[in-house]
């Protein structure tokens, strides 16, 4: 059996989330409670205090149901690793997921720069910081981890690329 270097990030998840699915816990449990139920997480008051327009919450949910996505797409990865069949099928969905939260992150700070021309604050590192410290305090280190290290440089490599 070949070594694998666990320092990686993306193999620490693997790990983390087969050790939730030997409890018995859904791995996309976080980011679905953050999805439909955000007030009943611990320490989401900062959340609640963010003043972002209409069109930011939106991308933001949209962020969140691609996020639940991509976990449940990774669960179905592991899964299928345990009963030794293919993940090709999965793999590329998640791909096509991942995309998409690049996409939807890209229109976020895209928004977020159409406003500060204009002279609009619209908070958006307000809510990024509130929800570093909620997702902190939920031990949701993984899910931080994805949007602020993959999704979120990812998708301002993607604006840059898409304005040069």
């Amino acid at each position: 059996m070949a070594k694998i270097d666990h320092s990686r990030p993306y193999l620490v998840f693997i790990d983390n989330l087969k050790r939730e699915l030997n409890r018995g816990q859904s791995g996309s449990d976080l980011s679905q409670k953050i999805v439909s139920q955000p007030v009943k997480l611990k320490h989401a008051r900062n959340l609640e205090n963010v003043k972002l327009f209409d069109d930011q919450w939106n991308m933001i949910n949209d962020l969140f149901v691609l996020i639940g996505s991509y976990f449940k797409t990774t669960e179905n990865i592991v899964s299928q690793i345990g009963n030794n069949r293919s993940t090709r099928k999965y793999e590329l969905n998640r791909e096509e997921v991942y995309a998409q939260m690049v996409e939807v992150g890209a229109h976020l700070f895209s928004y977020e720069a159409k406003l500060s021309e204009q002279g609009y604050s619209s908070n958006l590192q307000n809510f990024i910081d509130a929800l570093q410290y909620c997702l902190e305090k939920n031990d949701a280190k993984e899910l931080w981890c994805l949007i602020t290290e993959h999704v979120f440089p990812d998708a301002l490599k993607q604006l840059v690329r898409n304005h040069l």
